[in-house]
């Protein structure tokens, strides 16, 4: 009866593990606001899962401990001080119940199923949805006019695979994950071999789809994961060594051959190729990242600055060369160094070389096909992965996340020799443990209903942006500002409605008040974010709007000492000139935006028009006639 049970609560756990990892997959990765917040509901129903089984199991086994759950465990009460610490609470919060997530799905996949037979039926599902994301992305490269994710990324990867993420890099993240699930599964599925010839014919699918995204990074971690299955069937498979290796060169022959097939890939390979010829990797997206990325962790080795504030610390930093603006660097553990510092990153490279150990662990090949399933789905995996994040930030793509947690849980869930507590009863233990991790799934519900009352609002109004009017949308942004007051966003963007409504006021007496709103609404914003120098343009702006000109130039010249390459703060400190009467200050501010490698796309019209204002100003007006 309780076996019974328990392999009813096994299942349930699968098929929710399925759907936390589908659901961001599908949904551009995850990597937005609005398609994480259901994810975590799926979490929070896993978690209060987790916490029943926990305490109404069999009891009698001892408690196991290993380095794996210990150093997984340091960096989780490592990010929480971190998160109570950071300078930007919101920003802090979403990556930390992110990184409970994937602690949840875990330990879910490494204890929560009684056999690896469920681990096996995740595994198929979680096959098919990276099926689905191949078939999804032929489609939409046959269907050019239909553009899911704006005109804007379609025109910047066209014609790259994008998937259902959006993005190539992370699209082939997914994919070759998919690769060694199906791998695993098509090599030690025992007896059905109409299922092996069907997984064979997936991973050729999954493959092509990997090839068509372009992803260099992806390439490589698809290479790492066939180079990992073939060791893998080596040590454990008790076959000759050369039908894995020959396996391993057909698979990489059929990608290598579509790669010198498509006309596409020339560019990719030239790129790197006149990278070398001139041996100058300055101007390399990559190396220009890593370069700012160690001025960072330079001056904050042993902290870091702050969960998840790469995206505004980057820009005070980034080299003059650098034209555009980051969210990550394209590095997954320069990118922890530099948010968590050198501990964060220690506690991190820990728990990798722990798991490194589990899954290298020896089986016999006689063992259950089973286990030998996950084992080799899950090492595989991880390989890929671990030398992909050394040239992209997948780690921080929940879709890809949960899939590499979900599969490392899995490979690593028959880990034998761990040490145990003795003396310690585990029917209070139990009891204790699951009331700890209900008190966490409550403090998760509790910030992700807080989270979920200020995103809605907001996003009601950011949907419809360009056509919402101010009285619309100041009542939205107000309840999303007040549901969540650590929201920055939100009070930014009610302030610059505000804004908006006192500069259309002809008369300066009428633009006091919406003005005064505009500006208590940045302050705030500004305390709850105060790395975003781009509040402080926008509060710049309301202030040259309310004619508080020196209060004003205050702010411009914080921004841009400390972004000295950002176009758009010099053109925003231009018209402040202009709205002086300061041509040739004016003027001068305008040119050094056009100079600057990002955001002065707009400067170059405001100085045409200024030169074009002073020449008629230093045309002499023509003679007058003498009078008769």
């Amino acid at each position: 009866m309780v076996a019974g049970r328990f392999s009813w609560l096994s299942l349930w756990n699968a098929g929710l593990l399925l759907a936390i990892v589908a659901l961001p997959a599908l949904t551009m990765g995850g990597a937005r606001t609005w398609s994480i917040l259901p994810t975590w509901g799926l979490v929070l129903l896993l978690l209060a899962t987790q916490a029943g089984q926990i305490a109404f199991r069999s009891f009698g086994q001892p408690l196991r401990v290993n380095p794996v759950d210990l150093f997984a465990a340091a960096f989780i009460v490592y990010a929480f001080i971190r998160y109570l610490t950071g300078p930007t609470e919101y920003a802090a919060r979403l990556e930390f119940f992110d990184i409970l997530s994937y602690a949840t799905v875990f330990w879910t996949a490494r204890y929560g199923l009684a056999r690896a037979g469920y681990g096996v039926f995740y595994l198929a599902g979680f096959v098919a949805v990276t099926l689905a994301v191949a078939l999804f992305s032929f489609w939409l490269h046959l269907h050019p006019e239909f553009h899911p994710y704006g005109e804007t990324l379609h025109l910047h990867y066209a014609p790259r695979l994008l998937g259902t993420f959006g993005c190539p890099n992370h699209y082939g993240s997914f994919l070759y994950m998919g690769v060694a699930s199906a791998l695993g599964l098509a090599l030690f599925v025992e007896r059905k071999w109409l299922a092996r010839v069907i997984l064979f014919y997936v991973v050729a699918v999954l493959i092509v789809g990997i090839v068509f995204s372009l992803s260099r990074g992806s390439w490589i971690g698809l290479f790492m994961v066939l180079l990992a299955t073939t060791l893998f069937c080596v040590r454990h498979a008790g076959l000759k060594w050369y039908w894995p290796v020959g396996g391993l060169l057909v698979l990489a022959g059929m990608g290598g051959a579509l790669l010198l097939c498509l006309p596409s890939t020339a560019g990719r390979f030239d790129e790197i190729r006149s990278y070398m010829e001139r041996g100058d990797y300055s101007h390399y997206v990559r190396i220009q990242l890593a370069m700012d990325a160690s001025r960072i962790i330079r001056d904050h080795f042993w902290f870091g600055t702050g969960p998840a504030t790469f995206i505004h610390i980057h820009p005070r930093y980034q080299l003059a060369s650098y034209s555009t603006l980051a969210i990550y660097t394209h590095d997954d553990y320069l990118n922890l160094w530099c948010d968590y510092g050198f501990i964060g990153l220690v506690l991190a490279l820990g728990f990798i070389g722990s798991v490194t150990f589990g899954l290298l662990r020896r089986i016999d090949f006689r063992a259950p096909w089973t286990h030998r399933v996950l084992l080799c789905a899950g090492s595989a995996a991880w390989a890929g992965l671990l030398a992909h994040s050394f040239l992209d930030f997948s780690m921080h793509i929940p879709a890809c996340a949960f899939a590499i947690f979900i599969l490392a849980g899995l490979g690593l869930r028959r880990r034998e020799g761990a040490p145990d507590l003795s003396g310690v009863r585990r029917r209070p233990l139990a009891w204790a443990f699951s009331a700890a991790v209900l008190i966490g799934a409550f403090f998760f519900a509790a910030g992700a209903v807080r989270t979920a009352r200020g995103y809605y609002p907001f996003q009601e109004v950011e949907g419809q942006l360009q056509t919402i009017s101010s009285a619309e949308a100041i009542p939205l942004l107000q309840q999303a500002a007040l549901a969540d007051p650590r929201f920055p966003t939100a009070a930014e963007r009610l302030a610059d409605f505000y804004r908006v409504d006192a500069a259309k006021q002809p008369a300066l007496a009428d633009r006091v008040a919406p003005g005064q709103e505009a500006i208590r609404w940045y302050l705030r914003a500004i305390h709850d974010d105060p790395l975003d120098d781009g509040i402080y343009i926008h509060l710049a702006m309301a202030y040259d709007t309310l004619q508080r000109y020196n209060e004003a130039y205050f702010c411009y010249q914080r921004v841009i000492a400390l972004q000295p390459h950002n176009g758009f703060f010099y053109n925003q400190l231009g018209l402040h000139f202009w709205q002086q009467g300061q041509i040739d200050r004016a003027m001068a501010s305008f040119t050094q935006s056009t100079q600057c490698p990002y955001g002065g796309q707009e400067a170059d019209a405001h100085l045409k028009e200024l030169q074009a204002i002073k020449a008629q100003m230093q045309t002499p007006a023509p003679a007058l006639a003498p009078a008769q």
